[in-house]
């Protein structure tokens, strides 16, 4: 099967990995990129560790040109995974951590939901919103992405590659 994006031919796209009736599925390995119109722009790398946690990036590009997101590696806690960014992370001026809880719905598509007071990284003064994904921008697993958190943030990852 082939995807064209932008002129170019994907041949053989991966599909999402399915989570059946809900079950968690290991090792999970997945990235997920969103273009929006006006430059609104979702990308979210993730990869389970053989300990159960979750080591993630996340990125949301806003029309106004801000951008919040973080890169950590969350505990799993039920039927989700939490993040906190550590004390030595946190801002000055925040009273609260970066603290974000990611969910897996049945179809495998992750939801990154970050607490109400959550101050994640971001520019312009943008607090992060829910970051959620349609099962078609599921993209590929993860590969060297998040090797660090530099990896991450300079990684060209989506390409032309939109998910819409």
């Amino acid at each position: 099967m082939a995807i064209t994006v932008a002129g170019l031919a994907l041949l053989g796209a991966a599909k999402p990995p399915s989570q059946g009736s809900g079950a968690h599925t290991s090792p999970y390995s997945a990235i997920y990129c969103l273009g929006g119109p006006n430059n609104d722009f979702r990308y979210f790398a993730a990869k389970e560790q053989p300990d159960g946690r979750l080591l993630f990036g996340v990125s949301h590009w806003y029309p106004s040109g801000a951008a919040t997101g973080t890169y950590g590696v969350a505990d799993r806690e039920g039927d989700h995974w939490k993040y906190a960014s550590p004390p030595d992370e946190w801002d000055p001026k925040d009273l609260y951590p970066c603290t974000v809880r990611i969910w897996l719905r049945r179809d495998g598509v992750p939801d990154v939901v970050p607490d109400k007071v959550a101050r994640c990284v971001g520019g312009y003064g943008q607090p992060m919103g829910r970051v959620t994904f349609p099962k078609r921008a599921y993209y590929r697993p993860v590969t060297h992405e998040l090797d660090d958190a530099e990896a991450f943030e300079a990684a060209d990852v989506c390409g032309d590659f939109t998910g819409r």
